[in-house]
């Protein structure tokens, strides 16, 4: 019965530890595009003053245009937080399984 007991702690270890990786590399995923979508949401136009001239001469759609990036802005800023909330979940698991906290980029 012991050598039984053996087998399954070492499947049980097997397992944990194939889960940490996976979350480890999950952290990864969401911290990288947690970053694009941040990078993309800042180069995103911000004031009108940005949108006054385009092909060198008077813009005079440049509210709508405004409004439209103002909208695209903030829903890629949704999405951003969400990638926030999936890394949080993640690391939570990891601290939940004893391990330290992974903010670290792929290689």
């Amino acid at each position: 019965m012991a050598i039984i007991e053996g087998v399954a702690d070492a499947q049980m270890l097997d397992a944990r530890g194939a889960l940490v990786d996976l979350l480890r590399e999950a952290a990864q995923l969401e911290h990288c595009l947690l970053d694009a979508y941040l990078y993309t949401a800042c180069s995103l136009k911000s004031t009108p003053q940005e949108l006054e001239f385009a092909g060198g001469s008077s813009n005079r759609r440049r509210a709508v245009q405004f409004e439209r990036l103002r909208a695209w802005k903030q829903s890629i800023l949704d999405v951003a937080h969400e990638e926030m909330l999936h890394l949080h979940y993640v690391e939570c698991m990891l601290r939940a399984l004893g391990e330290a906290p992974s903010f670290a980029l792929p290689p």
